[in-house]
């Protein structure tokens, strides 16, 4: 989810049937939420672009969940079958986990923020971010513009002024004094 922007009841609700390793993407059409399968939480199913990370996750998980009769991608570790809910991530294994890191505690959702800001601060246009974790531009803007930093201020004038030079003529002023 770190690499994909899932919600974290998408990434426990999402089904092979959804995946398309040939293309690199995931269609979101459900999530897992209180132990039953619901629409996404905008009501839209979206095709989410896997980056390199996802993909290769995906691509080893299929060994361990690809045949199994619920279709679901990821499983509990210890009892290889679906998720119930996501408590049962959280207690004995994300804040676990995110204690052996030296991260402070953080709901599995806060993944979705990561994707977002690394999208940001890689120069990824908004609309491309929004649709990829299922937002309209409002939402998205509201939710994650606060991340991006004023550090690339420069570099951001530097694309306008580039833009302005290739596509503007510069015009000359030709001031003349009447006689």
């Amino acid at each position: 989810m770190f690499f994909s922007g899932l919600r974290t009841s998408e990434g426990i609700g999402l089904e092979w049937k959804d995946v398309d390793l040939n293309n690199r993407t995931i269609v979101v059409k459900q999530a897992f939420v209180r132990g039953e399968m619901v629409g996404t939480k905008t009501s839209r199913e979206r095709t989410v672009n896997l980056t390199t990370r996802a993909f290769q996750a995906l691509k080893r998980q299929k060994a361990w969940t690809y045949l199994d009769e619920s279709g679901r991608v990821f499983h509990k570790p210890n009892t290889n079958k679906p998720w119930a809910k996501e408590q049962n991530i959280r207690e004995p294994y994300w804040n676990p986990t995110l204690k052996l890191l030296g991260i402070r505690r953080r709901r599995p959702y806060r993944t979705r923020a990561t994707y977002a800001t690394v999208g940001l601060m890689a120069g990824a246009r908004p609309a491309y971010m929004a649709a990829q974790l299922g937002h309209s531009l409002d939402v998205f803007y509201r939710d994650y513009a606060k991340w991006i930093s004023h550090q690339d201020d420069d570099r951001e004038m530097i694309k306008i002024e580039a833009q302005i030079n290739e596509n503007i003529p510069e015009l000359s002023l030709r001031l003349s004094r009447p006689a």
